[in-house]
């Protein structure tokens, strides 16, 4: 089901081979667990995904490092997790917690209670109870809050039912503890699973259906021939300029990744540089003298009375003078403009041309300093917004016409003598008739991305940009190609569609790209089946065939190709390789943590040059005919040749480097 998305700071699954000590964290932040004396993944219970954290009560626990992710300040906030207890006769356990900021505890008296601090003792929240456990069985946890702008409400939820729910006077913020987030803390006995923070947003205020199963990213469906946000999401219908300032160093070229093509031009010295970069391993740098860019006038740019939203990414290489650093205009007066004026940062704006009649000066920040900073201005109706690093810096009320005129976007100024912008910049978007920030919010992690379906029989060509995602086409398209950059993801159809059939699809996948060929949604929950008559799918070193969360992954053809640098690895996914005919190249591993894998067919050409370690699931190689060498269950002491088809034409070798556990599985002829 759905649950990771952008608040989501930290979500651990808990799974992995039995014994492991290994917590990566699914969110998009990175912060895996560290594993302190003897906490490992158990597959002796498990909520969900065969496996759970096990800790046995004597110095066992999780600990994730400090980070600003876990200091929730005003902010709201959910904290979520499974548990079920081995024991309870040992309290005064810390479930998870983090030093004196908020704490989830088993008291003395056997209750699950919640403690949080706005200084060092526990003075806003002291034990408020959540639920009373008992030892086998499990329980979901959680604890939300919220503010209506005035006053911070809390929820309490023990298996989804909202128990208490404590209030709060103003807004006031948790202490801002430096100690890591640590989950499990002796002498806790028992196991924890799907454990979530979010940070940002309140995810239950009322009663609650309980999760049915792991949290998933939640992906959005596009239309046929439409443009919608992908897993990072950002590039839509609304974007009408996206520059990623990404490319070879030195270069000079800046493409715009909206649908709208509103390319810019480099002047004087400005260029992409990879010495710094907020994403993409570059950024574009304007040295303060005569470098700025230009896009020519559009339209789409004319903001009129309607929302919009500019923000970009800056590092100032000075914090003295007087820069403009996005506008559009000429002269001294133009219809907007991001503006540095020593260590502030300012937004200003005209109607008229002649005088800053919307807008003089309105504060983004007051203390500009070194580094990347994100820095975003929106209009919702008559409310205008600046935000600095996903804080809400000021708001204005107008509804005056932002005026429009026949001059181009400029980036880094070019127009006015002696304000040229000095420093980097990054991901710099213009968004018309959408306020996307209307309060705090977490700045973004990575480049904005983008969905592109194709519309048109015939050949459709997909594209997606650097951790996009590309649609190959609509079920009407007899031949699809889809290409993606470092970090996509390629959809071989329209996931809306329940069954696509399209005559073939030839994907190129560069290094850290993914391909999907068919999957079930997480929102949704609709399986799409892809068949093709021919698929080939050659990956780029660094690439990767299929990697992908917890969806089931079908690839259906007569023919099917593959050559996978990187192997196969499907997190928790049931994986099918299906058709009349294989050719399966895989020189390193091929590794489904917990998934069934099946490769069925006809016949198989198959060479695995490495390990073949399974894990826990169910591994199916089925064939006709199929023979087997060697012992069923664990490899034998020497080397294991597998023979899987042996016709001529179509030989496959299965050959461990090294003896290791293999489970074979005859099976019979039946669908699964």
């Amino acid at each position: 089901m759905p649950g990771i998305d952008a608040n989501t700071v930290l979500c651990l699954h808990c799974d992995g081979v039995d014994g492991s000590a290994s917590f990566p964290d699914g969110s998009q932040y990175g912060h895996p667990a560290t594993s302190n004396w003897n906490a490992q993944v158990s597959t002796a219970q498990s909520k969900f995904g065969g496996a759970s954290l096990l800790c046995d009560g004597v110095g066992d626990q999780l600990s994730v490092p400090d980070h600003t992710d876990f200091r929730f300040g005003s902010g709201n906030f959910t904290i979520d997790f499974w548990v079920r207890f081995n024991s309870l006769a040992t309290p005064g356990i810390t479930l998870i917690g983090k030093g004196s900021a908020w704490s989830i505890y088993l008291g003395g008296g056997g209750q699950v209670q919640w403690f949080c601090a706005q200084n060092t003792t526990w003075d806003l929240i002291n034990g408020a109870v959540i639920g009373t456990p008992t030892v086998n069985t499990w329980y979901h946890v959680a604890v939300a809050r919220w503010s209506d702008g005035t006053n911070t409400y809390w929820g309490l939820f023990w298996n989804g039912t909202l128990v208490a729910a404590p209030g709060s006077v103003g807004i006031p913020p948790l202490f801002a503890d430096t100690n890591p987030v640590v989950i499990g803390a002796p002498p806790f006995n028992g196991w924890m699973d799907e454990v979530r923070i979010s940070k940002g947003v309140a995810r239950w205020t009322t009663n609650f259906t309980l999760p049915t199963e792991s949290y998933a990213p939640a992906y959005t469906d596009a239309p046929s021939g439409g443009i919608v946000h992908g897993p990072v999401g950002g590039i839509d219908t609304y974007t009408v300029l996206c520059l990623h300032t990404d490319g070879a160093n030195a270069s000079t070229s800046f493409p715009d990744a909206s649908q709208y093509a509103h390319n810019a031009t480099a002047f004087g010295n400005a260029q992409i540089l990879t010495s710094q970069s907020k994403f993409g391993g570059a950024a574009a740098f304007f040295d303060g003298a005569g470098d700025y860019l230009t896009i020519p006038h559009s339209t789409d740019f004319d903001l009129g009375s309607g929302d919009f939203t500019i923000d970009l990414w800056l590092w100032v290489s000075s914090l003295s003078g007087a820069h403009r650093i996005i506008g559009k205009g000429t002269g001294a007066f133009w219809p907007f403009l991001i503006y540095q004026n020593g260590a502030q940062l300012q937004f200003w704006s005209s109607s008229n041309g002649t005088s800053w009649d919307i807008l003089a000066g309105m504060t983004i920040t007051l203390s500009l300093t070194g580094g990347w900073h994100h820095v975003a201005v929106t209009r919702q109706g008559s409310t205008w917004r600046t935000f600095y690093d996903g804080t809400l810096a000021a708001s204005a009320t107008t509804a005056a016409t932002v005026m429009a005129d026949t001059n181009p976007v400029r980036i880094g100024a070019g127009s006015v003598t002696g304000e040229d912008y000095g420093g980097w910049l990054e991901e710099i978007r213009i968004s018309k008739g959408i306020a996307r920030w209307t309060s705090n919010f977490v700045p973004p992690t990575s480049p904005y991305a983008v969905i592109y379906t194709g519309a048109q029989t015939g050949v459709t060509r997909a594209f997606a940009p650097s951790g996009g995602i590309a649609l190959g086409g609509s079920a009407s398209s007899t031949r699809i190609k889809a290409i993606t950059a470092s970090g996509g993801i390629v959809f071989g159809g329209t996931c809306s569609s329940t069954r696509i059939a399209p005559v073939a699809l030839t994907a190129r996948l560069y290094s850290g790209a993914t391909l999907i060929a068919s999957w079930t949604h997480p929102l949704t929950g609709t399986r799409a089946r892809v068949s093709w008559a021919r698929f080939q799918a050659p990956v780029a070193p660094g690439g990767a065939l299929v990697t992908f969360g917890k969806a089931r992954l079908v690839l259906a053809a007569k023919q099917l190709s593959f050559a996978a640098t990187a192997g196969v690895t499907v997190g928790k996914a049931r994986l099918v390789l299906r058709g009349k005919s294989y050719t399966v190249t895989l020189p390193t591993r091929v590794q489904p943590l917990k998934p069934r894998l099946l490769l069925r067919g006809k016949a198989y050409t198959l060479r695995q040059t490495q390990s073949y370690p399974i894990g826990k699931p169910r591994l199916i190689l089925r064939a006709k005919p199929i023979a087997r060498a060697g012992q069923p269950g664990l490899v034998p002491a020497v080397p294991l040749s597998l023979t899987l088809t042996p016709t001529a034409s179509r030989s496959g070798i299965l050959v461990p480097t090294v003896p290791k556990s293999t489970l074979l599985v005859p099976t019979v002829k039946r669908a699964i």
